[in-house]
């Protein structure tokens, strides 16, 4: 295991995941913890750089990341790009919601709770026609 503001598997650290991920400069770099980093880039935007915990975790975790975002059902960070020991992802802001975000945390809750629910009445409407097809299956 590799502590975050020292190199890595391949010798990298979080600084230079970032600047190698994004394509920018790195201004700053802030250990939050042992497997995470903020980093400021040079146009000012503040990236986390994430140690994945163990053989392909952070790729898994950005694969599904990205999965989700493109589901659209609610908002996530950015995956600005993965490697085998590192994920770096927009930095997501603290402190108590506005009414904006409290609004569209809602619309995507809605939104996803829909999508489940649909989920589950295909599934049914598909067990309800089985057993109209193949009545002696029935338990």
């Amino acid at each position: 295991m590799c502590a975050t503001n020292s190199p890595c598997g391949d010798g990298e650290t979080p600084a230079a995941a970032a600047a190698r991920l994004t394509g920018r400069a790195v201004a700053g770099e802030r250990r939050l913890s042992a497997g995470l980093t903020e980093v400021t880039l040079d146009d000012r935007r503040v990236v986390m750089v994430k140690r994945g915990d163990g053989d392909g975790a952070a790729r898994a975790e950005a694969a599904e990341l990205r999965r989700l975002a493109g589901a659209g059902a609610v908002r996530l960070p950015s995956v600005y790009g993965d490697d085998p020991h590192r994920l770096v992802v927009d930095r997501v802001a603290q402190g108590p919601p506005s009414g904006t975000a409290r609004r569209d945390e809602g619309r995507s809750a809605a939104r996803a709770h829909a999508a489940a629910t649909r989920r589950r009445l295909a599934r049914l409407a598909a067990g309800a026609v089985r057993a109209a097809l193949h009545p002696a299956r029935r338990r």
